[in-house]
């Protein structure tokens, strides 16, 4: 067995596609296109924060299965975690928005993108997943005049996903035979920075790969950088789990803090429904109150009306008091608002 540097790890896979042959292998099994021309343009991008990133951008000259040569440019991402799709979509923004990235004619090449992840991504088991853009009118018949569009191959873009999880042991096509090396089972037992493989059993384009692997493998100062590498997903996975952690707090707390606020909303709530029939209750007596004042209006009224008249035809204010059944005072005082009146 022959120990290979691990290509999920940024150091070795970089310095795979460094080297311009293993790397027209590898995406030439990709793309199953033949690639006759491969150059790695000069932009790059790895970031180690909660999703590990590397981006390798390639312009190609690869022949069409009609024979037909045809110029693309290759965004190629690998991800080691978690993916982030907005970041995935911002920098391939960038490769629609460079000016540069033009043919000889300065027309805009056509993009393919390339994602190497060595995740799950919903419930999708194949090892290799090709998203292909066909032409199709309004009934979904595919069309061929005028097929493909140049304008609408600038537009749109074709994409591949390789899903390291669920690479099979039984390699079936050139792809499969190619990503066998990228197959985490055969993970070194003492080491995971390295793979275990039979270099007898590869075929010629796993060996150029394997080779170049082992070059990595073989250099103390990849080794230190794959264990950095290590250490900083380390630190990043246990910043994610406390941040995790924290964000479940607040959350829980969030949900606390909501409970409490629909219990003072009902509390609340009640004390509003209690204030109005409080309200209702005083506007209740409050009429009550003036019916009875009008009542003893009334009353008062027929009263002097009543001594008025007896008064007026001699009777006594004795006589009146015991006739009405009030005191006699009250007969008095109203006979005496008579005299003076």
């Amino acid at each position: 067995m022959t120990r290979i540097a691990n290509p999920i790890y940024d150091t070795a896979f970089k310095y795979l596609m460094e080297d311009e042959r293993a790397a027209r292998i590898l995406i030439s099994a990709l793309l199953d296109r033949e690639v006759i021309t491969l150059r790695s343009l000069p932009h790059e991008y790895s970031s180690r924060d909660r999703f590990s990133l590397l981006i390798v951008d390639f312009a190609a000259r690869i022949r069409m299965k009609n024979g037909e040569e045809k110029q693309v440019l290759i965004e190629l991402q690998k991800n080691s975690r978690g993916s982030e799709v907005l970041r995935f979509r911002k920098y391939l923004g960038r490769q629609y928005e460079e000016p540069k990235n033009v043919d000889d004619l300065g027309r805009p090449l056509p993009i393919i993108t390339i994602y190497i992840l060595n995740h799950p991504i919903g419930d999708i088991k194949e090892p290799v997943v090709r998203v292909a853009r066909r032409y199709l009118d309004h009934e979904g018949n595919e069309l061929a005049d005028g097929c493909p569009n140049a304008f609408i191959e600038a537009l749109t873009h074709d994409s591949i996903f390789v899903l390291v999880p669920y690479l099979k042991a039984n390699a079936r096509t050139r792809v499969e035979h190619i990503l066998a090396l990228f197959d985490q089972r055969n993970v070194s037992a003492t080491d995971n920075h390295s793979l275990d493989v039979d270099m007898d059993s590869l075929n010629n384009d796993q060996r150029v790969l394997a080779k170049r692997l082992s070059l990595v493998y073989l250099d103390e100062h990849s080794r230190i950088r794959m264990e950095y590498e290590d250490l900083i997903d380390y630190e990043l996975a246990q910043n994610a789990t406390a941040i995790e952690k924290n964000i479940l707090l607040v959350e829980e707390k969030n949900r606390q803090l909501k409970a409490k606020d629909e219990q003072l909303q009902a509390t609340h709530d009640k004390i509003e429904a209690q204030e109005k029939q409080l309200q209702a209750t005083h506007e209740q007596l409050q009429a009550k109150d003036e019916q009875i004042k009008a009542t003893h209006e009334q009353m008062a009224e027929t009263l002097r009306k009543a001594v008025q008249g007896m008064a007026a035809h001699g009777m006594a204010a004795e006589a009146i008091a015991a006739a009405l059944g009030v005191e006699c005072g009250v007969v008095e005082a109203i006979v005496g608002q008579m005299r003076h009146g």
